[in-house]
């Protein structure tokens, strides 16, 4: 046979013969295997053979030389392995719930059953939790069974895919009554006061709070810490503060007295030392009477209007 003849057969013959090429990993987005996600190089017919099904969403398998070379030999798809040990990983690609996605989930679910708006919810385990990619998922909160004192509950977390339940996990959590306390927002030192700006309210768990924890935010206003600063956002107990002197004895003072028709204010010396809000002796250095007034700021002081007439006196 002609040489040339020869060298024109095996090109047709090589140029018919398609040889095809494993991924390094393979990605599928539907339940079922197809092989041009696994492969290269082959027919648009060919590609779309399925040869198995996916693994669950957020789930991977591993398929081996051994299955390969069966499902290509079935597929009629030229491919050899280059040892026995090769294999493809084949991921389920799909859509993580974060554990704080399904904490604030089941949170507002165990809600309606106590009744409560002030608590915190704790997951003894987070389930992980997937979704296929492109489909629509919610989830559902069945079951819920509660302790006699309402500290733990049971339930039931179904994953709905498309109106369709997939998944159910069995879970469980503590929970826990917390209260609203005052806290600053900043680092106060000694000598500096607390004033009501620097206020934030945060939730705390009740078990936690010793009863000389300061949770009602109008003790706070006015104080400042004994020794050591104030910590920002932490709980601040009543022997770490004290009321903060905005007048001291012996100091001049401005006594001030407002009323619906008028306004007076007038120069008095304070005879004892005095904290926001705190009634101390005045002395009116006009009239030489001794009144009693209330501490409103540095070296100012407000009086009652039945005081009125022994301050002008």
């Amino acid at each position: 046979m002609n040489k040339f003849f020869i060298i024109l057969i095996l090109a047709i013959y090589s140029g018919s013969s398609q040889s095809a090429s494993l991924k390094q990993e393979a990605l599928v987005d539907n339940d079922h295997i197809k092989m041009g996600d696994i492969f290269d190089e082959i027919t648009a017919e060919q590609s779309q053979k399925q040869i198995g099904k996916a693994p669950n969403p957020g789930e991977s398998i591993i398929l081996n030389s051994k299955y390969l070379s069966h499902i290509t030999k079935q597929n009629k798809v030229e491919w050899l392995p280059q040892s026995d040990n090769q294999s493809i990983k084949v991921i389920r690609e799909s859509e993580t719930i974060s554990p704080e996605a399904i904490l604030e989930f089941v949170h507002k679910e165990i809600k309606g059953q106590i009744h409560d708006e002030h608590y915190r919810t704790t997951l003894h385990q987070t389930p992980e939790i997937y979704f296929s990619k492109g489909k629509m998922g919610e989830l559902k909160l069945t079951e819920v069974k509660l302790s006699f004192n309402k500290a733990q509950f049971w339930a039931t977390l179904n994953k709905i895919e498309n109106g369709i339940t997939t998944k159910k996990y069995k879970i469980s959590g503590e929970v826990f009554p917390t209260t609203k306390i005052p806290v600053v927002i900043k680092e106060i030192k000694n000598g500096e006061i607390v004033r009501t700006e620097d206020i934030d309210l945060i939730e705390v768990e009740t078990r936690k709070l010793s009863g000389s924890v300061i949770t009602d935010e109008k003790e706070l206003v006015g104080t400042t810490p004994r020794r050591t600063p104030i910590r920002a956002f932490t709980p601040i107990k009543q022997n770490e503060v004290a009321p903060l002197d905005l007048v001291s004895k012996g100091q001049a003072v401005l006594v001030k007295m407002t009323t619906p028709v008028m306004s007076l204010t007038i120069k008095g010396k304070a005879l004892e030392n005095g904290a926001i809000k705190q009634a101390i002796k005045i002395l009116n250095t006009d009239s030489n009477k001794i009144i009693y007034a209330t501490v409103s700021a540095p070296g100012v002081v407000n009086i009652e209007t039945p005081a009125m007439n022994e301050v002008i006196g």
